[in-house]
């Protein structure tokens, strides 16, 4: 064989080599999404976020890079403690506004983020305000 015909082995396996991690990176990203669990039951959770779930827990469900928190906007000027999960991706960016400065007690969790570009969360079929 020629050097050449050596060439073309090796840039065809180094497609294959990129190939390969694409997809194992694709994959393991999906199966991230896949594990958590983004189904809303109207008056129980959404997702993973339960009346029991504190400010604290949080960055074990989601990660720290993944939790901001902060004042929440409520409108005309008024502010409630929250905590923002996902602040830097529009797709999945949630507000949970607490009924308590302690943070302890999830009074709503709105879905703040921009939803036209998808995102996981599902409502449940069976869904029907309490």
């Amino acid at each position: 064989m020629s050097c050449l015909g050596h060439e073309g082995e090796f840039d065809g396996m180094r497609r294959v080599c990129v190939f390969a991690l694409v997809a194992l990176f694709s994959a393991a990203c999906y199966s991230q999404h896949a594990e958590q669990d983004w189904l809303i039951v109207p008056g129980k959770r959404v997702g993973p976020i339960t009346l029991e779930t504190s400010d604290a827990s949080l960055e074990a469900l989601f990660g720290t890079d993944n939790v901001q928190r902060g004042d929440v906007d409520l409108g005309e000027a008024f502010t409630a403690p929250g905590t923002v999960l996902y602040p830097n991706d529009a797709t999945r960016m949630l507000e949970v506004v607490w009924s308590d400065n302690a943070r302890t007690t999830p009074k709503e969790v709105r879905l703040s983020g921009d939803r036209r570009c998808g995102g996981p969360l599902k409502v449940s079929r069976s869904a029907h305000a309490p």
